[in-house]
């Protein structure tokens, strides 16, 4: 196939499924972006049926849910359309032995012809073109490359970004002479990785680095004065620090690094979490010369509900301040917290005007059509308007049926009285929040005012536990499996206060934490404390939930 690449018909593809084995699990949702001239110019995606369940985990990854795809078509009623949209085009997938085996078991199991196409997957050519890399994930190329992936877990959003990385992997190889045509393309991703060889390194960094386990840490690199110059955290520290000597490295940052690192310690943390913990704890203390303030942290975005006024607003930030707001989320991007807050805008009569408008005490359109209580202009409306905010307060924190309830008993209500266009303005929305609860992956409390003991798991034990109290960090152990030292954790909770600590600091570990675990970084218990109110009550929580003896 001597076709030149930019000639050349390619889909990418995704598929989101209940489960990894193709032969015993089924598709859910299947996103398909076709790529003509080097151009994306069309795309494809629905949900799927199973004819199976979808167990709790794929939902908590994915957010679809077995209400979704109840009325879903079955793969056999969209299978033509597949067919016909991939057409002979070349099939293109990161780790593309999975979406095709799980395509072509689907044909099969309907008895039907399956696909037969020429595949090519990113993530065997990211390694190849690449090879230096510590991860050929689909975030972390993304990351590489600097694309924005706003719906994980999805088929169509996770397509959408293998399609970028696609087109820039055939940039990168065609100006390194890497491959022209399809054939040189196709043979490419099976050439073997490349090794790559370590540079040289100083003596006083080589005897440090020969001593790194592969245990979850911090690393500190320092001049030859001693100052600290760099401080990094590690799921695996030797896999981390090794990296910073690989050839294939084109960092500069990393180079600037190793041209002024003469000596190297680290430190061994019970878990990712406790070691991202200490870094930016150690990040604030030592203001390394070549750190940045983690800005993976401000990708994140929050609800909050204010608290410098009588009543309270809802608004979208990225910052976290002492001021008695309250704080849920976090949120992948600013794009999903605005649709929950576009959601409960409409489903709550909360204000919405700023401080300086209320003030003024003028009513507006939003009183008229009762998406307000209007406290710029009714009088005792504490009571009400306190009902509202528990109703938010119990959507964000997981707890969608008390709002869901509400607007279809008002659904119901206007179309008794025929008002069928108001009554399907209130359907559009229900069906908006069943579409969104699953990107609703919220703590139980707000993340600033949170009483919790988190146990973070290490394979299959329980290897630390972090103290929250008010959302304030309390204290982090690597855990004992043994009664005397649940005992004691439960003493401590409950007998220690923490009347002054580093705000800044404190906000930066939170906002840390509330990511670690929204994102299900690791497995993890987490045992909510507000309604707990002695050591004795919490040691037997936690004897029942964690069976430690």
């Amino acid at each position: 196939m001597q076709i030149p690449i930019e000639k050349a018909s390619f889909v990418v593809c995704d598929v989101e499924t209940t489960g990894l084995s193709p032969r015993n699990e089924s598709i859910i949702e299947i996103g398909l972006i076709k790529i003509e001239n080097l151009k994306i110019t069309d795309k494809y995606s629905t949900l799927i049926n199973p004819n199976r369940f979808i167990p709790p985990f794929i939902t908590q990854m994915t957010g679809i849910r077995n209400e979704d795809v109840q009325t879903a078509p079955k793969f056999r009623e969209i299978s033509y359309k597949i067919q016909e949209f991939i057409g002979n085009s070349v099939f293109v997938a990161h780790n593309a032995t999975f979406d095709y085996n799980f395509l072509l078991h689907s044909f099969l199991r309907d008895e039907e012809i399956p696909i037969r196409l020429n595949t090519i997957c990113t993530k065997r050519l990211a390694r190849r073109l690449f090879p230096g890399i510590s991860s050929a994930s689909l975030k972390s190329i993304a990351r590489l490359f600097g694309f924005r992936n706003t719906s994980k877990h999805r088929a169509l959003g996770d397509a959408k970004v293998t399609a970028q990385i696609f087109l820039k992997l055939l940039e990168e190889g065609k100006s390194k002479n890497k491959f022209d045509t399809l054939d040189e393309l196709i043979r490419f991703q099976f050439r073997p990785i490349a090794q790559t060889k370590l540079l040289s390194m100083r003596k006083s960094l080589a005897d440090s680095v020969t001593k790194l386990s592969s245990n979850p840490g911090i690393y500190f690199f320092r001049n030859k004065k001693g100052h600290v110059i760099y401080i990094g955290k590690a799921k695996n520290l030797k896999s981390r620090v090794l990296s910073y000597f690989r050839e294939s490295s084109t960092d500069h940052r990393v180079k600037k690094i190793l041209r002024h690192a003469h000596h190297l310690d680290y430190t061994e943390t019970a878990s990712e979490l406790s070691a991202f913990l200490l870094e930016s704890e150690l990040i604030k203390k030592h203001k390394p010369r070549f750190n940045t303030a983690l800005k993976i942290m401000r990708n994140y975005s929050f609800i909050g509900l204010t608290a410098d006024s009588e009543y309270p607003r809802l608004e979208v930030t990225k910052k976290l301040s002492s001021n008695g707001t309250l704080y849920f989320g976090p949120f992948n991007s600013r794009e999903t917290a605005e649709e929950i807050l576009d959601i409960l805008t409409k489903s709550t009569q909360l204000r919405e005007c700023d401080d300086k408008t209320l003030d003024k005490k003028r009513p507006c359109y939003l009183l008229d059509i009762k998406r307000c209580l209007g406290p710029c202009v009714e009088q005792n409306l504490q009571g009400k308007y306190n009902e509202e905010i528990q109703v938010v307060k119990n959507f964000l924190t997981g707890n969608s049926n008390v709002l869901l309830n509400r607007l279809l008993e008002k659904m119901k209500d206007l179309s008794v009285r025929q008002k069928f266009e108001d009554a399907g303005k209130i359907r559009d929305t229900v069906q908006t929040i069943v579409n969104n609860i699953g990107k609703i992956k919220s703590l139980r409390e707000p993340i600033n005012s949170i009483n919790a003991l988190i146990f973070i798991y290490h394979n299959s034990s329980i290897s630390e536990v972090i103290a929250l109290k008010n959302g304030i960090v309390f204290f982090i152990k690597a855990v004992q499996e043994n009664d005397e030292f649940l005992y004691s954790i439960c003493e401590e909770y409950f007998s220690r206060t923490e009347d002054t600590f580093d705000l800044p600091l404190n906000i930066e570990k939170i906002k840390i934490i509330s990511n670690f675990l929204v994102n299900k970084k690791a497995k993890y218990e987490i045992i909510y404390t507000t309604d707990i109110n002695s050591a004795d009550e919490l040691f037997i929580q936690l004897k029942g939930l964690l069976s430690l003896s």
